[in-house]
Parts: structure tokens; sequence; C-alpha cells
């Protein structure tokens, strides 16, 4: 076994057995923390709230838009997020580099994987909004 600490909470866990329990149990119920917790994400998905650029260059994968594409990754927010709120969160997450990791590719040609996008986690991106933190409570001003 390899823990490790948390990257959205500090709280040590061990990787392969799933999702940290500390954050699990701060926010109980159907969110997990992840974006497949706060929203249906599919490719593709005509009917999606926004989408998010599947393949390209390196500077443009995981990028969230607006516009429709089969290649690209739709994402329809679930009734607990607004879809502006979670349009920004995603493109929050790009510029900080998340998406970054999760891209793969031998040429200029990169791209990721709806599986991978479905696992990122969005509690870093939530930790950011300016006049709140997370904490073993929950959220706090």
């Amino acid at each position: 076994m390899s823990y490790q600490p948390c990257p959205d909470c500090g709280h040590m866990f061990e990787p392969y057995e799933g999702e940290c329990e500390e954050c699990m149990d701060t926010f109980k119920g159907n969110f997990g923390g992840k974006l497949k917790h706060a929203a249906r994400v599919k490719s593709p998905f005509k009917g999606a709230d926004f989408w998010i650029i599947r393949k390209g260059s390196i500077k443009k994968v995981g990028s969230p838009t607006r516009e429709y594409s089969p290649e690209h990754i739709g994402v329809k927010a679930n009734d607990e997020f607004h879809p502006s709120f979670l349009f920004y969160l995603v493109q929050f997450m790009f510029n900080n580099g998340d998406f970054k990791p999760l891209a793969s590719g031998m040429t200029d040609l990169q791209n990721i994987r709806v599986e991978d996008v479905k696992k990122m986690s969005i509690l870093s991106g939530l930790g950011n909004l300016p006049g709140y933190k997370l904490g073993l409570g929950g959220w706090s001003k």
C-alpha cells in the first residue's frame, strides 16, 4: 500500500482504494468531488450545456467551449450545479493546467479520454472561489 496526501484536502489516503474518505465525508449525498458527480459527461453529447475540447494541440485540449462538435466531450450539469458556474469552473481548471496530465499523443495532436475527464477532481477549483475555503466541516467564509 502506498499512501499519499489527497491533492484536495491533504488527508492521507490510498489512491488505488478509491476516493479520499475525508473529501467524501465532507460532501454527503451525491456529490463526491469529481466532475462525474456534478454533471453527466459523455461524447458525443448534442444536448450538453457545454463541451470540452477532446482533440487538438496541448494548448487547446481540455478547453471548455459553447460550440457543439461530435468530437468534443459534452457536459450537462446536474440539479446541484448551475451550467454557467460549472463552465467557469472547468475554465479555471483548464487555465490552471489540470487537463495537461491527461493529454496523450506522440505528435502535436493530443487527446484526452472521457473516462479520465469524469474522474477529475473539481474540489481544487471550488476551493479557489474568492472568500470561501473548504474545511473538514464543509464550506466556510
